[in-house]
């Protein structure tokens, strides 16, 4: 493959010196020929500045003064940033070895998909891996309700879908705002889903995504309750049984219907890997939930 897309990468910091060099390391050593990696610091006290003038030479960019948070950095670097494909990267997550090239592949073999989202790596302080995760395949009920939940590190934009989506997103998030912008994109279109592995999560209890007070209020807000989709009765039935003690049932029922292509499974594009095999199989979404479920 000679085409390789443009990839423009954010991080956004703040008092992340334990971390984010092996953030920036994940990044850098992927080797690959057209990205654009740029370091938003929120005016970190700790090491980080540190580790970022070591840096400097290998960045299209970094600053360091006081913000409004990551995604008003994210939203930031996006209006300024140039064609090609989008997303962020937690300070104290990682990408895996080979990701962009992986995603510049599927790019590749399907020229018209406007975003892709695979599986990550849940991973504790030091880095040892707890669990895969790749949610579009292990749990129905995000895919039957319109409420998709899928790894924020994982999921890759081309920019003009990024920048549509974004401006969508209710204003003032500061724990939920991946979720919100992955559920408004998904109205537009949705994406590519696959079970490439392209990054790891750290566990570490500091993080946003641990603070579940913060991310159940932000949930109760009404611009963000008005931002959901629209359930059919049936939807609405099948949701409100998955939250008693038919939820096993319910699951199952769910996991038969998308394979059978109810809920426009049918329609969404998948790329599974099957390994008896050896390949990854280009599909949609309900021939992977019949055929190449693990």
């Amino acid at each position: 493959m000679t085409d390789f897309p443009l990839f423009t990468i954010v991080i956004p910091t703040l008092n992340q010196g334990e971390f984010i060099e092996q953030a920036l390391d994940s990044v850098l050593s992927q080797q690959y020929p057209h990205l654009r990696l740029i370091v938003r610091d929120g005016g970190s006290t700790d090491a980080t500045l540190a580790v970022l003038s070591r840096y400097e030479r290998h960045l299209a960019g970094w600053s360091s003064a006081p913000d409004r948070g990551p995604w008003s950095v994210v939203q930031e670097v996006a209006s300024s940033a140039e064609d090609g494909w989008f997303n962020w990267l937690n300070s104290d997550d990682f990408l895996l070895p080979g990701s962009l090239s992986a995603l510049a592949e599927l790019i590749h073999a399907c020229p018209e998909v406007r975003w892709i989202s695979g599986a990550r790596l849940d991973v504790d302080r030091d880095g040892r891996p707890l669990r895969s995760i790749c949610p579009w395949l292990q749990s129905p009920a995000g895919l039957a309700f319109g409420m998709p939940f899928l790894p924020q590190d994982a999921t890759f934009f081309r920019l003009d879908l990024f920048q549509q989506a974004a401006c969508l997103v209710p204003a003032n998030l500061g724990c939920i705002f991946d979720t919100i912008l992955h559920r408004v994109a998904w109205k537009i279109e949705p994406p590519l889903l696959t079970t490439c592995v392209f990054s790891a999560m750290r566990w570490h209890g500091q993080q946003l995504t641990s603070s579940s007070p913060w991310r159940n209020s932000e949930y109760e807000r009404l611009d963000v309750i008005a931002s959901q989709e629209k359930l059919s009765p049936v939807q609405r039935l099948l949701k409100r049984l998955s939250c008693t003690r038919f939820n096993p049932e319910i699951s199952a029922l769910l996991n038969a219907m998308i394979s059978r292509g109810c809920f426009g499974t049918s329609d969404i594009k998948a790329c599974a890997y099957w390994p008896w095999h050896l390949e990854l199989k280009y599909c949609s979404v309900a021939e992977a939930y019949a055929h190449y479920r693990l």
